[in-house]
């Protein structure tokens, strides 16, 4: 009894924690999709779809930036018009 360890443990241990530690991030992952998390997180199997993750997150890089270049020169924009406005 005391000397048998879970498969969680046992998983846990080959990952390098040294504990039954649980990130908020598989906690999430988990909750979002379990099958996902079994596939990722139990199997060791990684999603087939890297690539269009990959893409995906390029472009809504490309937004973010889009949008924080449009929130300085909105300001900018401001500025000028209170410095006409005095």
């Amino acid at each position: 009894m005391f000397g048998h360890r879970s498969e969680k443990t046992q998983w846990s241990l080959k990952q390098g924690r040294g504990s039954e530690m649980v990130t908020a991030s598989e906690i999430a992952a988990f909750v979002y999709c379990p099958e996902a998390w079994r596939l990722e997180h139990r199997l060791g199997l990684e999603a087939g779809n890297r690539a269009a993750m990959a893409a995906a997150e390029l472009v809504a890089g490309g937004f973010i930036g889009i949008g924080r270049l449009v929130a300085v020169l909105a300001v900018l924009a401001l500025l000028v018009l209170w410095v006409i406005s005095r």
